[in-house]
């Protein structure tokens, strides 16, 4: 299934128009219940085919409509490998699911946009990171949650710095041949002797130049992210490593592993020194709140904070995950209309502005009520006025 990144969350934003449902479901991972999980799922297709005929949908574009996601019920592969919940998005314009690492419960949303703050927790704000695993023969890539850890695929990073090491020999073996008998030709390196692999068998440029190879290609594989990156392997590695680096977040502490270390003790390890850093910007978030809580930089007033964070202002946004507020937003007008109940079109308003604030690149703190500033549903911090 796929991963969810800020990448991946602007797709699914961009598919999300015209005819749209999201469905969302708890699933059994183990037992005589896993055949429960297809029945579920069956149903809310059904029940998606039904609500759509009430939208004024034909029998005939209903089902046609609904193939994607009806051909997961012949899939066993599919169905063997679950978490805690499924996640589907299914529109005109693409077809997305997910494997959920915590419970949510049963929902189907039939809309003109996807209904997305159910799976918003795995991109918040003290919540997500990645794991970098150096070594000189191979380097991974994880991505991970406080629930779980998934490495990444790149066949980019599979090469180790023997690749770097050949192809930098190959460009100067001519230079080699035609210097002068005895002396070094300009730019030619002295000639090296390769043992088993160990740190002390290659020359610190060569390191240097293998961390510069997997900082392009980290650039490629996490672009527009943010969450903290945290690097494993050896201290000399990983210092050499940090030298160059130029990813934006990555605190100074390192896993002190090597590749034998299986994923769940790198997230365990990860954890430790992450886990600080979050709780840290959480409460800097919070002192912030509380410091400009008298000025028009705070507000949780929802009329206001949406249009802001369509706008891309919104700096922080505390939301309420066990709560929705139903409305419309028109992003032409600016206008954002409350309801009490919803009503057919409507849009979960928190839903809608948790969206917008990750989409540009503003932190989502998702949590209950109570855990809010002030207690509210919805609360945020503008960004600073750009001085002219």
């Amino acid at each position: 299934m796929n991963l969810l990144t800020r990448t991946e969350l602007k797709k699914l934003i961009d598919a999300g128009s015209g005819r749209c449902i999201s469905l969302f479901m708890p699933t059994y991972k183990a037992g005589k219940e896993i055949k429960q999980n297809k029945i579920r799922f069956k149903n809310l297709i059904r029940e998606a085919g039904r609500e759509l005929r009430v939208l004024g949908l034909r029998d005939t574009e209903v089902k046609s409509f609904l193939v994607p996601a009806k051909s997961l019920l012949d899939s066993t592969l599919f169905w063997q490998h679950q978490s805690e919940s499924l996640a589907l998005f299914l529109s005109d314009k693409g077809f997305y699911y997910y494997s959920i690492p915590y419970s949510i419960k049963e929902m189907l949303f039939t809309s003109d946009r996807f209904h997305i703050k159910p799976i918003l927790p795995l991109l918040k704000a003290g919540q997500r990171f990645y794991i970098l695993s150096l070594d000189l023969h191979k380097v991974k890539i994880f991505q991970a949650t406080t629930y779980n850890i998934h490495e990444i695929p790149s066949g980019a990073l599979l090469g180790g710095i023997d690749e770097i090491i050949k192809y930098e020999e190959s460009q100067e073996h001519s230079q080699f041949h035609t210097g002068a008998l005895g002396k070094e030709s300009p730019g030619r390196r002295p000639a090296m002797f390769h043992g088993h692999g160990g740190y002390k068998d290659y020359k610190k440029i060569d390191i240097k130049q293998f961390c510069q190879k997997i900082d392009k290609i980290l650039h490629k594989i996490l672009k527009d992210e943010s969450a903290p990156l945290i690097l494993a392997g050896t201290d000399y590695i990983c210092s050499l490593y940090r030298e160059i680096n130029t990813y934006p977040s990555s605190p100074e502490d390192n896993i002190k592993a090597d590749q034998q270390a299986d994923p769940e003790t790198l997230k365990k390890e990860a954890l430790n020194i992450v886990k600080p850093v979050f709780e840290k910007e959480r409460k800097e978030g919070e002192d912030l709140f509380n410091q400009l809580k008298h000025t028009d930089r705070v507000s949780n007033d929802l009329k206001k904070i949406v249009p802001s964070a369509y706008n891309g202002k919104i700096q922080l946004l505390f939301a309420s995950g066990n709560t929705e507020k139903w409305g419309n937003f028109d992003p032409l007008s600016g206008e954002c209309i409350l309801h009490d109940k919803k009503t057919a079109g409507d849009d979960d308003l928190i839903d809608l502005a948790s969206v917008y604030t990750l989409l540009h690149k503003g932190k989502v703190y998702i949590s209950q009520e109570d855990k809010i500033p002030d207690h509210v549903p919805l609360a945020g911090i503008s960004r600073p006025p750009v001085s002219l």
